[in-house]
């Protein structure tokens, strides 16, 4: 036991080496496994802790979103309620200026009105077009606008001219055109519309005054040349016929002897020169005023012509031998505008006194010549009278003045109708149509306006002698029935205002009819 047993045991068998072999196999498999098992906690733990990370920050970030956005809605509120604010301020601002617009609308108005009772219609359209709304701004325009509006435009229609005046504007002889010189132009238009339907050219000067042929074939026209002339022209062909060459000055009017036989220039060469109308031969020169002739007219039946002068005379003339036969004194100035009733009983004459003279015609007219040989006198215009023309029947008379009113008359009764305001400027001359219905003026505010006659026409008088309580038309129209005071009902013809019966039998006064 004592060498073998030593020896035995200080060396070791194969069968050893296998065995510890196999222990450390085993240790490393299992350090392995340890060592995996451990790298993948390593891992899983770092993993968990980005995860928490990530969670965290999305935590983070959601609530700073959430703060963000309750500070976005904070700000949004604030500034809604900013909004608010202003918008109260605006509306309060808004309302104090309407309640200022408003108290301003209404005193314009109140201008505005005085100035048309006023006859200033220049200052009552600019108070008007104050009144206009802004860009924007509420129109505070109501009835009491437009009603003076209209009364500042109550002509039918307005034609603005491109020249700087017009100097003559007449109607044809149907009353389907007006026509009208501007500049070296002869101006066609429709009458009812202003339409231009078409114009003549002279090429030789500015054109002063136009006359209508009777027939409405030919105007004659004075032209501002060098010497000046007058100038005749076919309408429809749209060509001069002939120049009537003589005037040393201007032609200030031209006039168509009725039979459209002859044609008279009045200038300020202080003649009147008399014209074949369809040669242009000259007839007769009229001599006798002492300065410019402003006007001359035709009477009705073509013996006799009368002139307007700047002497303060008017002087009517034998039409066929040119014979001066009576002068009439009285104007306390130029004699702007002569005209004879249709009739050929009267002769009126306007001008710058603004006084319209009623002259006798014919064997009356050979008495004293002085105002004292008067058969009528007018005075309310407050200016200038620039125009005056008859109506074809002879019943009413217009004169246009440079106090920019028009003044429709009574020629009977020398009573006013109707005052028609609308220019802006002074009026320089005035035309009616033949039918009665319309006139046409033009002034120096570049217009030519149209107006209705008929609307403004004196109002039928029915002559009773007892009040009335009520009227009624009979269903055609022909017949006006009055209830009267007296307990009786009167029929009146409507169209001349004659009563035609008188009904009796109630017992008290007629209060109203059917």
């Amino acid at each position: 036991m004592n060498e073998s047993d030593g020896g035995e045991s200080g060396h070791f068998t194969p069968a050893n080496s296998r065995v510890g072999t196999g222990k450390r196999r085993a240790i490393w498999s299992t350090l392995a496994v340890w060592l995996i098992l451990a790298g993948g906690l390593v891992i899983v733990t770092i993993w968990q802790l980005r995860l928490q990370q990530q969670l965290v920050a999305n935590a983070q970030s959601r609530a700073d979103g959430i703060q963000a956005a309750e500070a976005a809605q904070l700000h949004v509120r604030e500034l809604t309620h900013q909004l608010e604010l202003e918008r109260q301020a605006r509306e309060t601002v808004d309302a104090a200026a309407l309640k200022t617009r408003k108290k301003y609308y209404n005193l314009l108005i109140k201008l505005a009105g005085t100035a048309v009772n006023e006859e200033r219609l220049a200052e009552a359209l600019e108070h008007l077009e104050h009144c206009r709304p802004g860009p924007g701004e509420t129109d505070l325009r109501r009835f009491e606008w437009y009603h003076l509006d209209r009364r500042c435009h109550p002509e039918l229609l307005t034609i603005d001219t491109p020249a700087e005046k017009s100097s003559g504007v007449i109607f044809s002889p149907d009353g389907t055109e007006i026509a009208s010189v501007e500049g070296r132009l002869i101006v066609f238009r429709d009458a009812a519309t202003g339409k231009t339907i078409r114009t003549l050219q002279e090429a030789s000067g500015e054109l002063r005054s136009i006359a209508y042929s009777p027939d409405g074939q030919r105007v004659g026209v004075g032209v501002h040349a060098s010497p000046p002339m007058l100038a005749v022209w076919d309408v429809a062909k749209s060509e001069r016929v002939c120049e009537c060459r003589g005037h040393t000055d201007v032609i200030l009017k031209v006039a168509f002897r009725p039979d459209g036989k002859q044609i008279a220039s009045a200038s300020a060469d202080e003649t009147i020169r008399l014209w074949q109308a369809e040669t242009g031969q000259l007839l007769h020169t009229l001599e006798g005023h002492a300065g410019a002739i402003l006007d001359v007219a035709y009477s009705p039946d073509g013996t006799q012509l009368a002139s307007a002068g700047v002497d303060w005379t008017v002087v009517v003339w034998d039409a066929n031998t040119g014979q001066e036969l009576v002068t009439h004194y009285g104007h306390e100035g130029a004699v702007m505008s002569v005209a004879f009733r249709p009739d050929g009983k009267e002769l009126a004459s306007a001008g710058v006194d603004a006084a319209i003279r009623f002259w006798p015609v014919g064997e009356e007219a050979q008495r004293p010549t002085d105002d004292e040989n008067l058969v009528g006198f007018l005075t309310t215009h407050r200016g200038v009278i620039r125009g005056l023309a008859f109506s074809h029947d002879g019943q009413q008379l217009v004169s246009a003045s440079e106090d920019r009113t028009i003044k429709l008359w009574n020629a009977e009764t020398r009573e006013e109708i109707h005052t028609f305001l609308g220019h802006l400027q002074p009026l320089l001359g005035v035309a009616l149509a033949r039918d009665g219905m319309k006139l046409v003026s033009y002034g120096a505010d570049r217009t030519i306006k149209i107006w209705d006659l008929v609307a403004s026409a004196e109002p039928r008088r029915f002559a009773g002698n007892t009040y009335l309580y009520c009227v009624a038309f009979s269903r055609d129209g022909s017949q006006i029935a009055t209830g009267d005071l007296d307990h009786t009902i009167t029929l009146w013809d409507a169209v001349t205002g004659q009563e035609l019966q008188k009904l009796k039998g109630h017992q008290s006064s007629v209060v109203t009819l059917s």
